[in-house]
């Protein structure tokens, strides 16, 4: 499953933690967004209960879930490649 996750911390430190949490599945695209792929419904839920360690009263996390064929509908003005991630990693 894809999602993008967006977030506005005001702490430095807790931002660099989310930061992390977040390059673990998926590529920043923006300073506060970034572009995940989630294989089970446990993983994600798993992440959301980190994230919120995180925040404080003040803080906002968003996460939006896109189809598994949305990455292809979509476009990126800049010319970049929009993340993708394979259905199947080999290591």
């Amino acid at each position: 499953m894809y999602y993008i996750i967006c977030y506005d911390i005001c702490s430095n430190k807790k931002r660099r933690l989310i930061a992390k949490a977040l390059q673990k599945h998926g590529k920043r695209v923006q300073r506060s967004v970034f572009e995940i792929y989630i294989r089970q419904e446990t993983e994600l839920k798993k992440l959301t209960k980190q994230l919120k360690k995180y925040m404080g009263k003040t803080d906002s996390i968003r996460i939006y879930h896109f189809p598994e064929n949305a990455r292809r509908r979509s476009q990126s003005l800049d010319g970049k490649a929009i993340a993708y991630f394979p259905a199947t990693m080999v290591v």
